[in-house]
């Protein structure tokens, strides 16, 4: 009998191949999957490829290097109220050099409820003019979108290709600037549902070795089980006395720490000016600090693109410029929906197919290595690359054995679409949206299958961003939600 999958998807039986046959499957994998981080790249914009291990840093001064154990650096470097930049990365294959800086800003902006502070840290690709260069065009703040998604590691794996488009040569050049959003990456405190993080790992092996909902037709029970546990667990009282940061991650609170980002720019941009021109009069008035008057200049990706909206309804006399590159549904963001987001998925995949057979083999390994290649003929190869592991996962034999599953391909096709940090995306997505407490696991079973309807190729991956946030809840302040909603007063 052929095995139907619970959200639709009809598999084929595959008959059993040998090792030796299915061999060559492994550089075609590799090559799906490669494939599938360039369709990320095409939709979101973004990409994170440097895994920013270690690197080396050459100062402002330009006469020393300095070497960064990036594991230790962000736990060593001390946050201040002020910028206060330090050298942190020459170059990368895809930018820099950087300097870092922890700022010091408040937990809590509206309602007095602790004096806590968070550390947030921040990444600079500094201009390639210094800021009395009368072409210095100030600083753009960047976001790759999420939410959970890191700006630190955004900049250092696309800063190259930002300043490319943003640069004009002998015109105008910029600042780039971005950082990790409160509750996300290298800013403190971190949204971290489960603190031991060799027990976060284990939990992370688990939910991989599940699978997708598709794998089978228990996945979706166990899946659904899983996130009830951590998710529900994840809004338990913190159990130390600590802030509880994840009732201050909400897009308005990060709207607002990025006016504080550009007020601080500011007060760098006159100091750097002094030190400088070497005196303390004189000054030119377009480098002086003008406080309560700085205007952001800013591009925002995908979720990005509802924080740089939002900060454009809380502070619209702060604004300078404004890219918004993506535009999210607004609407379905706040009803806690993620139901349009793959629309335009399939298409991207089929213009991959056809680049694919365009350029042929060996420029592409899906390509035929003989004869004409066709976009249809690339299709057909990576779904029957992919299914044939839904019946033969595929061993692989080295001092490190592994075994390469149907879950496996279809994750990492579709993980090259985000690097986001889940239980910070978790917290953001449920303070910004509505209660989901309704929803039941027949309702999202229902709405697991109309994504990959959408989208038969990544539906079911994306699915999974609205089960972590249906069987969570948290509760953002009322002055916070209040902020937000000004978003919808602003029209795209």
């Amino acid at each position: 009998m052929e095995k139907k999958q619970p959200l639709g998807l009809e598999l084929p039986i595959a008959p059993h191949q040998s090792p030796r046959k299915r061999s060559g499957l492994v550089k075609l994998l590799l090559a799906a999957t490669c494939a599938g981080a360039i369709v990320a790249r095409l939709q979101t914009g973004s990409w994170f490829p440097f895994d920013g291990s270690s690197g080396r840093v050459a100062a402002d001064e330009g006469a020393f290097e300095v070497a960064v154990d990036w594991n230790t650096f962000w736990d060593t470097l001390p946050t201040r109220p002020k910028l206060e930049y330090t050298p942190c990365f020459d170059r990368t294959p895809f930018g820099g050099p950087f300097q870092c800086a922890r700022l010091e800003l408040p937990m809590d902006y509206w309602n007095g409820t602790t004096d806590a502070t968070i550390s947030l840290a921040i990444i600079r690709s500094p201009a390639v003019v210094p800021v009395t260069d009368p072409r210095y065009g100030g600083v753009i703040l960047l976001n790759p979108g999420g939410p959970g998604g890191s700006g630190i590691g955004f900049l250092r794996g696309s800063g190259d290709g930002i300043r490319k488009t943003v640069d004009v040569k002998e015109h105008k050049y910029y600042d780039l600037l971005s950082f990790d959003p409160r509750g996300v990456g290298e800013t403190t405190p971190a949204v971290d549902c489960i603190k031991s993080p060799a027990l976060d790992h284990a939990w992370q092996l688990r939910v991989m070795e599940e699978g997708i909902f598709e794998a089978s037709d228990a996945a979706i029970g166990r899946l659904w089980a899983m996130s009830i546990a951590r998710s529900q667990s994840c809004s338990l009282p913190l159990s130390d006395g600590e802030p509880d940061i994840r009732k201050y991650v909400t897009t308005a609170s990060v709207a607002r720490d990025m006016l504080e980002i550009i007020e601080r720019h500011g007060e760098w941009r006159e100091k750097e000016a002094r030190r400088l021109l070497g005196c303390v009069t004189g000054v030119p008035s377009t480098l002086l600090y003008k406080s309560s008057e700085e205007k952001i200049q800013y591009w925002g990706f995908s979720y990005g693109t509802y924080l740089g909206n939002t900060f454009a309804a809380m502070f619209p006399d702060r604004v300078g410029r404004l890219i918004v590159d993506g535009v999210v549904d607004a609407y379905d963001y706040k009803k806690s929906l993620w139901s349009d987001n793959l629309l335009d998925t399939e298409k991207d995949l089929q213009g991959l197919y056809y680049h694919c057979a365009r350029a042929g083999y060996p420029a592409c390994a899906l390509a035929n290595k003989t004869g004409i290649t066709t976009a249809k003929g690339v299709e057909d190869k990576v779904f029957n690359i992919t299914y044939s592991l839904y019946h033969n996962p595929l061993p692989v034999i080295s001092t490190s054995p592994e075994v390469i599953t149907y879950s496996d391909v279809r994750n990492l096709i579709f993980a090259g679409a985000a690097s986001l940090s889940m239980d910070a995306t978790m917290a953001i997505a449920c303070s910004d949206g509505d209660d989901q407490s309704w929803v039941n696991r027949t309702t999202f079973e229902k709405y697991a299958k109309e994504q990959a309807r959408v989208s038969p190729s990544v539906g079911s991956m994306w699915s999974a961003i609205r089960y972590v946030v249906t069987t969570r809840s948290l509760e953002a302040t009322l002055e916070q939600l209040f902020d937000a909603q000004n978003f919808f007063g602003v029209k795209c």
